[in-house]
């Protein structure tokens, strides 16, 4: 059977999805991945495919569950707020329209296990998100690029901000009428979430003001290293460029996947955000600066990761001491264990496991390229957004802003890209099968097995 892996923003997702797809492949199943176009090839197609949900969104699964198809649920967010209700609903109330619900570890797992009705909850498994099964040491090599090294170095100082709730790159209010129409994010529309999610924008606006007063002063301390300042990829770069504008040591970037950064970096600081967790199973120094820290409203989970600092001065100190002890960093990995079972799992192992038990009755039916329609709509979009981000900021500003919003999640990729990383991953992982990719239109790859 076809498996089909939509994703929303290619920079936190693709690395994870090829290295699920190339174990898929190991399993004798063909894999059609790529950006929102996926969805609509699989709807011209009509056949049934093991979809590998991300979205959550109830009335897709049923169309593909009335092809005959599977839904495999993954979620690249998780349960970071762990036992907020608001955040739970994601998961529960798609219980009955999924195969299968997978989450990040046994601890979300048991969760909502208990909030579901009895007959789901063999539905819900534990077996982690495949993109953390890169977040070992043995890829960090992988994630390195040599543009940020030459320019860079090796032990520049690398700040983390999630604060796409209070600094989004569409502003808040036209962010949240965006995702609360666009059908598929129902629980936006929850009195309870709207009211959660009003908070922790309020919270994160406090936290921009601390983390520039921050990168400032360490900027003052160690004026020969760079400081890297990489926002969430939903948020407002040019907030932060023009607080550091006279800051010839610090680099706001939004550029290639945080974990190229994270490869080549020294210490790394953060306040909830999984990177956090990222950098520290990357074996590097993590820092969890909290001046404010707000229970009910920061995500418990990633909070776990790094030692916990309260002032300038206390980072500026654990900085200057030098790298964490490896008794530390073991005793933090085994605190977020539960959460990640990546940490001596396998998830896309598992998660091949799991489709290939429902994708070997018989040969794929590969899809063939989207009808002429769906192919020219495809690529107007993707013109229209280019076109758009040209428009000086004064013209049709709040369309520029989705526009340089959507790119920053999915810009072009190409044929050669893919393979380029694929073959990457199978250089440190020598056991990962040959596979063959082929481009169906923009954003949009079918991956076999050779």
């Amino acid at each position: 059977m076809l498996c089909a892996l939509p994703i929303e923003t290619s920079a936190r997702e693709l690395d994870g999805v090829l290295y699920l797809v190339l174990h898929l492949a190991d399993r004798s199943l063909p894999c059609l991945i790529g950006e929102r176009m996926v969805n609509r090839i699989i709807q011209e197609q009509n056949k049934p495919v093991i979809y590998f949900d991300i979205d959550q969104e109830a009335s897709y699964n049923r169309t593909v569950l009335n092809m005959g198809g599977k839904v495999i649920s993954i979620h690249p967010e998780g349960i970071n707020m762990f036992d907020s209700p608001s955040i739970l609903s994601q998961f529960t109330s798609i219980i009955d329209d999924v195969t299968e619900l997978c989450v990040w570890g046994q601890a979300q797992a048991d969760l909502v296990g208990k909030t579901v009705a009895v007959e789901g909850r063999a539905k819900v498994k534990g077996v982690g998100y495949p993109s953390f099964d890169l977040v070992k040491q043995k890829f960090n090599e992988y994630y390195e690029q040599k543009s940020i090294i030459d320019k860079h170095g090796r032990d520049y100082i690398l700040i983390n901000t999630n604060f796409s709730y209070g600094n989004n790159i569409m502003g808040f209010d036209k962010w949240i009428e965006m995702v609360s129409d666009s059908g598929g994010l129902d629980y936006f529309k929850q009195e309870q979430h709207v009211k959660f999610v009003h908070g922790l924008a309020h919270y994160q606006l406090k936290l921009i003001d601390y983390y520039i007063s921050l990168a400032n002063e360490l900027s003052e301390q160690f004026p020969d290293r760079h400081i890297i300042f990489r926002p969430h990829p939903s948020e407002n770069p040019e907030l932060y460029k023009q607080a550091f504008v006279d800051k010839k040591n610090i680099f706001v970037t939004k550029e290639g996947g945080v974990r190229s950064w994270i490869a080549s970096s020294g210490p790394v600081i953060h306040h909830d955000c999984t990177t956090g967790i990222e950098a520290l199973l990357m074996g590097r120094t993590v820092i969890n600066y909290r001046p404010v820290f707000e229970e009910k409203i920061a995500a418990p989970i990633p909070a776990l990761a790094g030692v916990k600092t309260e002032t300038p001065a206390q980072v500026v100190d654990l900085i200057k001491s030098g790298f964490l002890s490896e008794q530390l960093m073991e005793e933090q990995i085994k605190a977020i264990e539960p959460y990640f079972s990546t940490v001596n799992h396998s998830a896309s192992q598992a998660l091949a496991v799991l489709a290939a038990s429902y994708g070997t009755d018989g040969p794929a039916t590969l899809p063939d390229k989207p009808s002429f329609k769906a192919r020219f709509k495809n690529c107007s979009l993707y013109l229209s957004r280019k076109l758009k981000v040209s428009y000086p900021d004064w013209f049709y500003a709040d369309k520029k802003k989705k526009a340089m919003n959507a790119l920053s999640k999915f810009p072009r990729l190409t044929k050669a890209e893919i393979e380029h990383r694929i073959e990457k991953l199978r250089k440190i992982d020598s056991e990962l099968p040959q596979v063959d990719v082929k481009q169906l239109c923009l954003n949009t790859f079918i991956i076999t097995p050779v």
